[in-house]
């Protein structure tokens, strides 16, 4: 099949097939059972969770705080910071502090449950779902200091600044109830079927479904580390879809499966028009990222402004968000 080049599409993404992904049945997007519920309610459970065989490991249990852990991570931190003061390698980070402060993970002990799946702590952390791997962080958080957390940012309309201050009347806010998408009932790799609205020819064959998987952490580097000058839409699209079933060439492939070039087809309609293909995709692409929101609600302390907006939680600023409490700066 590599042979098959024209019509613009590329072979290059072609490799052999991948039996993890090609001996799966997908499951139906109208078929995924998935619950939004905040962080306090719930517990210690990932919201996808490392699949063992016929099992999905969801239980985590944290070691108890220690100096060391916070010092092995500002030591992380600094190792992987620029002159200017960046973060160079925010994944690298994340994949060698975390089984510092993991205890088990399905009543496994971590480095137990990376040997039985044959791989290393830092690779199994890389292997993770990205929504498991930042509620583990919320979950630190939480269990090192509590919910509250203080927030400052301006506001994006008027530009004056919100900073929560209980001397001053502004409570701080509460982390507790930041939502998290969970899949329940996986008892496989979430592979997840989308069935398209119109098909849409990919050599000789006609298309009407995908193949997509949540993000993974070591795909959230591939995006960070991008230079594909892509939009990071498209580029988030090019690693979530990981199968194109009615194709002979892409149907079971390792690595890359979609490009540009089945984008451009996906997206024409037959009539020339946008097709509603693409408004499909992007919804389905939204709906299976589990994980939680990490962003906080805000509102502006301007009486004439009374915005509200959604700010970013700081957590890639790791060792304050996870071990500096709210009136650190007090």
């Amino acid at each position: 099949m590599a042979a098959k080049n024209s019509g613009g599409f590329g072979s290059s993404a072609i490799a052999p097939a991948d039996d993890s992904t090609s001996t799966l049945n997908a499951i139906p997007l109208t078929d995924l059972n998935i619950e939004e519920i905040e962080l306090h309610d719930l517990g210690n459970t990932l919201p996808v969770g490392i699949i063992c065989g016929d099992e999905c490991l969801k239980d985590f249990t944290l070691n108890p705080y220690s100096a060391d852990y916070e010092i092995a991570l500002g030591r992380l931190v600094e190792s992987n910071t620029d002159r200017e003061g960046n973060l160079k390698d925010p994944v690298k980070v994340i994949k060698e502090f975390l089984p510092y402060v993991i205890n088990t993970i399905g009543g496994q002990p971590i480095k137990d449950l990376a040997k039985n799946l044959s791989t290393s702590t830092s690779r199994l952390i890389e292997g993770m779902y990205w929504g498991d791997v930042t509620t583990l962080f919320l979950a630190l958080r939480l269990q090192a200091q509590g919910f509250e957390i203080a927030m400052a940012a301006k506001c994006p309309k008027c530009g004056t600044l919100a900073e929560d201050n209980p001397k001053k009347g502004r409570s701080y806010h509460d982390l507790s109830s930041v939502t998290i998408k969970v899949i329940r009932d996986l008892t496989q790799k979430p592979l997840i079927e989308l069935t398209l609205p119109e098909g849409f020819k990919v050599f000789d064959d006609t298309v009407t479904r995908l193949w997509l998987e949540p993000l993974k952490l070591y795909q959230f580097d591939r995006l960070l580390k991008s230079t594909s000058g892509n939009p990071k839409d498209l580029d988030q699209i090019y690693q979530m879809v990981v199968g194109i079933p009615d194709s002979e060439a892409y149907r079971n492939v390792r690595g890359q499966v979609f490009d540009e070039s089945i984008y451009r087809a996906l997206c024409t309609s037959p009539s020339g028009r946008v097709s509603p293909n693409k408004n499909a995709l992007y919804k389905a692409v939204n709906k299976i990222q589990p994980g939680p929101a990490m962003w906080i609600e805000m509102d502006c302390v301007n009486p004439m402004c009374k915005n509200a907006w959604e700010q970013p939680l700081p957590w890639l600023s790791f060792r304050e968000f996870l071990y500096f409490s709210a009136d650190s700066d007090d």
